[in-house]
This record gives C-alpha cells, sequence and structure tokens, in this order.
C-alpha cells in the first residue's frame, strides 16, 4: 500500500507540474490533479488542494497568498513568476501517508522547480 500511494503521489505530482504554465487556468492544473488521484479517492483521506501560493508571508500562515490555492474552484489565470508550493500527499487514515512536493516558479514554458531532489520511495 505504501507504494501504491508513493506511485500514485509521484504519477499527481509529474502530472500537475507539467500542467502548470503561464495563461492556463488554476481549476484546470486542479482538473489534472484530480485525474491523477481519482483511482484512490474511494480509499484515502485527500484535501482536494494541490498547491498555494509562497512568498513573502508572516505568521500564521507561510501561504503568501492563502485565497489563491490551486484548487477547482479557483478560476484564475497563471502568469509568469507565480510561486506555488505543490504537495501531493495521500493518507491512509490512522495508518500512513505518503507525498512529494516541490516549490516552482510559473514561466511561460512551464513550472520550474527549484530543487533537484529526486523522487523515490526511500525504504530503510
Amino acid at each position: 500500500e505504501i507504494r501504491e500511494l508513493a506511485e500514485s503521489s509521484f504519477k499527481a505530482h509529474t502530472a500537475l507540474l507539467g500542467s502548470i504554465r503561464a495563461g492556463v487556468k488554476v481549476s484546470e492544473v486542479s482538473a489534472v490533479g484530480y485525474a491523477a488521484v481519482e483511482p484512490l479517492l474511494d480509499r484515502i483521506v485527500f484535501h482536494y488542494s494541490y498547491g498555494y501560493a509562497v512568498g513573502l508571508s508572516f505568521p500564521p500562515t507561510w501561504a503568501d497568498c492563502p485565497h489563491f490555492p490551486i484548487h477547482a474552484e479557483n478560476s484564475a489565470t497563471l502568469e509568469a513568476g507565480m510561486v506555488f508550493h505543490v504537495p501531493v500527499m495521500l493518507r491512509f487514515q490512522g495508518r500512513y501517508g505518503v507525498g512529494c512536493s516541490d516549490t516552482v516558479i510559473v514561466t511561460e514554458e512551464g513550472a520550474e522547480t527549484l530543487s533537484q531532489l529526486p523522487r523515490e520511495l526511500l525504504v530503510r
């Protein structure tokens, strides 16, 4: 089950990053994320939010613009220079969860990730 969660998280995350670019509606990015996690939705706890804006922020949150999430209800359009944290966290309630995330800059060409860490399940 953990491997299944990891593979699903990685797949959804890759699909989300592939859909982020200037000129795309946020709701369209959200739809891509939903399609990737939909096969698991009857078995997992999921928040239906695929990212949030980050940048200059102040406590109690690090979200720069909390009214601008990557969510189905946001019909705004992405613009070059916007920065988002894009986490895909999948959880079996009360047991465990797996997820991956990146912080990305929206560009005309797509999502520019700010780290180069490998996306793999580490088993110790």
